[in-house]
Formats: structure tokens, sequence, C-alpha cells
């Protein structure tokens, strides 16, 4: 199934949940994400942060998509992904992952999310200084391009950065001296 198709339903599937209640707000995250806020990048499947005080039963409603199979998988103590639901095609291929949020700091970034125009979906979407942050935690090596990515292209907007934001949200989610780095690395002053 094509990606736009996926992301299409998965966005649909996410609205229907939100108005029964079962699930707070969401927000897209990941390399789709990164494509909104900044320039395209190749990805192969859709990622999501959640917000909901009914795990169980939103667990259930994703395990009941069909042409689906969803796994859960919690996470350690201390662990920034607490929960984790990952949805597989057919083809036994990761096409989605919804990651629950349980942390202040990633519900303000669910909180802080605006509508863009994503593959004709209009979809809820981190602002680029809280998905810097999303991928500073993740710290894979291709995070850390995206993040650096992300600060190069919002910094060249009219806008500009939110420095403040991006620093009071690095300092909670304990990656001040990472975005400190990066911020030296990208020759920026956070005033």
């Amino acid at each position: 199934m094509p990606l736009k198709k996926i992301l299409e339903q998965l966005n649909n599937f996410l609205r229907k949940l939100k108005e029964k209640k079962t699930i707070d707000s969401y927000a897209l995250i990941g390399g789709l994400a990164i494509s909104a806020r900044s320039k395209p990048r190749a990805t192969k499947d859709v990622d999501f942060l959640i917000s909901t005080a009914f795990e169980e039963k939103f667990f259930k409603e994703v395990a009941s998509l069909p042409d689906f199979r969803a796994e859960l998988k919690k996470g350690d103590f201390g662990d920034p992904i607490h929960l984790l639901i990952r949805l597989y095609g057919k083809d036994q291929t990761a096409i989605a992952d919804f990651i629950v949020s349980h942390l202040n700091w990633q519900q303000e970034i669910i909180n802080g999310a605006t509508e863009i125009k994503l593959e004709e979906e209009k979809i809820p979407v981190p602002l680029a200084e809280d998905l810097a942050i999303l991928k500073l935690k993740a710290g894979s090596p291709q995070d850390l391009l995206d993040a650096e990515e992300l600060l190069k292209a919002t910094a060249q907007k009219p806008e500009g950065i939110n420095f403040q934001r991006l620093n009071a949200l690095a300092e909670r989610a304990q990656v001040d001296k990472n975005l400190a780095a990066l911020l030296e690395k990208l020759k920026f002053t956070s005033l």
C-alpha cells in the first residue's frame, strides 16, 4: 500500500478515535513530519505521537484495524518511549509506529502541533523546534542529521527559530547539552 494511502487511512482512524475520546490528541512525527517542516526526506513508515489515558483501549482499536497486525512494546523505566504500538502490513513490513506520550514535555509537543497539508491530508505536525528535540532525544545518526536540517531550514524562515521554546524544551527533555553542541556546530546563537 502506498505511503500516501497509509497516511490518509491512519489520519482518518486517529480523527475517529479522537471524536470517540479514546485519544486526546496526536501529531505526526518522524520522517514525514521532517519533510513537512524542512526539505523532503525519504521514509518508509508513518510515526505518530499519541496522547491518551486509555492505553489498553487504544491498543485494542489499533489491533482491530483490518489488513494490519499490531504489536505492543513497553519501554523500561526511564525510557522516553513508554509505550509503542507498531503496525505491520500484510507482508509483515512495519508501516507505522504509535508512540504513546507519558511525559509532560511530550504532551507539550502534541499540544503545539499545527495542521499542515501533507499528501492531500490535513494533519497535526509539531513545530520544527519540537521535532528537533524529539530527534535529539532519539539520538541515532539519522535523527541527529534530521535535527540539524530542521534547525537550518527554520533559521531561514522569516519567523526564525524560537530559541526560548527550543532551549526550555531541550532542558525538560534532558538533551540541552546535545542541543548546545548542535547550535555551536551550526554557529547559531541561542539568545
